[in-house]
Protein backbone atom coordinates (compact mmCIF):
# COMPACT_ATOMS: atom_id res chain seq x y z
CA UNK A 1 0.00 0.00 0.00
CA UNK A 2 2.90 2.34 0.58
CA UNK A 3 3.86 2.02 -3.08
CA UNK A 4 0.28 2.73 -4.17
CA UNK A 5 0.07 5.76 -1.90
CA UNK A 6 3.34 7.07 -3.30
CA UNK A 7 2.14 6.66 -6.88
CA UNK A 8 -1.18 8.35 -6.10
CA UNK A 9 0.63 11.28 -4.49
CA UNK A 10 2.76 11.63 -7.64
CA UNK A 11 -0.38 11.64 -9.81
CA UNK A 12 -2.04 14.17 -7.53
CA UNK A 13 0.92 16.54 -7.77
CA UNK A 14 0.83 16.15 -11.57
CA UNK A 15 -2.87 17.02 -11.67
CA UNK A 16 -3.02 19.70 -8.98
CA UNK A 17 0.06 21.55 -10.24
CA UNK A 18 -1.54 21.88 -13.69
CA UNK A 19 1.37 20.03 -15.27
CA UNK A 20 -1.15 17.61 -16.76
CA UNK A 21 -2.41 20.40 -19.02
CA UNK A 22 1.11 21.18 -20.19
CA UNK A 23 1.93 17.55 -20.94
CA UNK A 24 -1.56 16.60 -22.18
CA UNK A 25 -3.20 19.75 -23.61
CA UNK A 26 -6.28 17.77 -24.70
CA UNK A 27 -7.05 17.13 -21.00
CA UNK A 28 -8.34 20.70 -20.61
CA UNK A 29 -12.08 20.68 -20.04
CA UNK A 30 -12.21 16.90 -19.59
CA UNK A 31 -12.95 14.89 -16.48
CA UNK A 32 -9.82 13.33 -15.01
CA UNK A 33 -9.98 9.70 -13.91
CA UNK A 34 -7.13 7.75 -12.34
CA UNK A 35 -7.64 4.07 -13.14
CA UNK A 36 -5.98 1.53 -10.87
CA UNK A 37 -5.83 -2.03 -12.15
CA UNK A 38 -5.21 -4.79 -9.63
CA UNK A 39 -3.95 -8.29 -10.16
CA UNK A 40 -5.33 -9.48 -6.81
CA UNK A 41 -8.43 -8.61 -4.77
CA UNK A 42 -7.97 -5.77 -2.30
CA UNK A 43 -7.54 -6.48 1.40
CA UNK A 44 -9.90 -4.77 3.83
CA UNK A 45 -7.20 -2.25 4.65
CA UNK A 46 -6.54 -1.52 0.96
CA UNK A 47 -10.26 -1.21 0.26
CA UNK A 48 -10.59 1.35 3.07
CA UNK A 49 -7.53 3.26 1.84
CA UNK A 50 -8.90 3.45 -1.72
CA UNK A 51 -12.30 4.52 -0.40
CA UNK A 52 -10.72 7.42 1.50
CA UNK A 53 -8.47 8.29 -1.46
CA UNK A 54 -11.48 8.21 -3.78
CA UNK A 55 -13.45 10.56 -1.53
CA UNK A 56 -10.52 12.99 -1.41
CA UNK A 57 -10.16 12.76 -5.20
CA UNK A 58 -13.85 13.56 -5.71
CA UNK A 59 -13.48 16.66 -3.53
CA UNK A 60 -10.49 17.71 -5.65
CA UNK A 61 -12.53 17.34 -8.85
CA UNK A 62 -11.45 14.03 -10.32
CA UNK A 63 -12.20 10.33 -9.94
CA UNK A 64 -10.26 7.36 -8.71
CA UNK A 65 -11.37 3.95 -9.94
CA UNK A 66 -10.16 0.41 -9.13
CA UNK A 67 -10.66 -2.58 -11.40
CA UNK A 68 -9.59 -6.14 -10.69
CA UNK A 69 -8.08 -7.66 -13.83
CA UNK A 70 -8.54 -11.39 -14.19
CA UNK A 71 -5.74 -13.34 -15.89
CA UNK A 72 -6.50 -14.44 -19.44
Amino acid sequence: MVLLQSKLNTYLRFIESGEIFTKVPNAKGRKIVINIFGKFPLSEQATRFLQLASEASERAGFRLRFELKQPN
